[in-house]
């Protein structure tokens, strides 16, 4: 972790909430009140995760425990700290024996961080690998197990800043065209693969790949998802308000007019093997 770098919700040092509800961790209140015939009370949340998940792989148990913290108020910028070093250190092949279905609370946790994290000195390396860990994550959980509940989350990732896969996409965009010998003689060595250009196009592409996920989980006439998420964990998924500017920028690009599944689903493979190649470079 970079100096400086914290996520945007930071842990707080002994947070209290009031809940009329049961007392979650079992500990005494600590305040106890009757509020419109409710019985309210307070309790100190506890800053370490209560749960036991030591017999899950260890990426793992630090990705669920960063998720617990997350969300419950606990020291989130340590265990931010805990699973982002883990995966530098035993480098990225923890991340591909993963199975499916443990791919997905690791890719939430590294969504959280590439979406929630604060840039540093205006340059967002480290939310470009957190968002390329959590794109191959969620993918390969989408890919094994059909869990859709992923898609939201992979929208925002693709649709977010520029920045996050913008190299990803560039490379997978550079490998169309080096795949494609009619394309290459085509172009020859007068194309910039380096240019701004070449990279507007690439990103570019994020739109259909948008689309054909959204299509699977969201209904764009009545403005509702067709997925049901209660119980489920649903990190950085987009506002409504993205949602319309994402289908105001599609219906204005090319690919209104054309299949746009067909390279929408290209890319969505090309980017994931870009994520892969990468792992395994580190």
């Amino acid at each position: 972790m970079k100096p400086g770098s914290t996520l945007k919700k930071g842990g707080q040092e002994g947070p209290s909430q009031t809940t009329p509800v049961a007392n979650p961790w079992l500990q005494e209140p600590t305040e106890m009140e009757i509020l419109d015939g409710m019985e309210v009370f307070t309790v100190k949340t506890p800053m370490e995760c209560p749960y036991d998940f030591s017999d899950r792989p260890e990426v793992v148990q630090l990705a669920l425990q960063f998720n617990w913290a997350y969300n419950q108020g606990g020291d989130v910028d340590r265990a931010f700290q805990a699973l982002y070093n883990h995966v530098i250190t035993h480098t990225g092949v923890v991340l591909r024996e993963l199975s499916p279905e443990d791919c997905f609370c690791v890719g939430m946790a590294f969504a959280t961080i590439a979406l929630e994290t604060e840039s540093v000195d205006g340059k967002r390396t480290l939310n470009s690998v957190a968002s390329e860990n959590s794109y191959y994550c969620l993918m390969k959980c989408l890919r094994g197990t059909d869990d859709k509940i992923v898609i939201p989350t992979l929208f925002s990732l693709l649709y977010g800043p520029e920045d996050l896969l913008g190299d990803a996409l560039t490379n997978c965009h550079r490998r169309q065209f080096e795949d494609a010998p009619s394309h290459g003689a085509f172009l020859g060595k007068w194309y910039d693969f380096d240019s701004p250009e070449f990279r507007k196009s690439a990103i570019s592409y994020r739109l259909a790949m948008c689309k054909v996920l959204m299509d699977q989980v969201y209904d764009w006439d009545t403005g509702h998802y067709t997925i049901d998420s209660i119980g489920r964990a649903h990190a950085c998924w987009p506002f409504p308000e993205q949602l319309t500017q994402f289908y105001d920028e599609f219906v204005e690009s090319p690919y209104i007019a054309m299949n746009y599944a067909v390279p929408g689903n290209k890319y969505l493979d090309g980017v994931f093997e870009e994520c892969e190649r990468i792992l395994s470079m580190y």
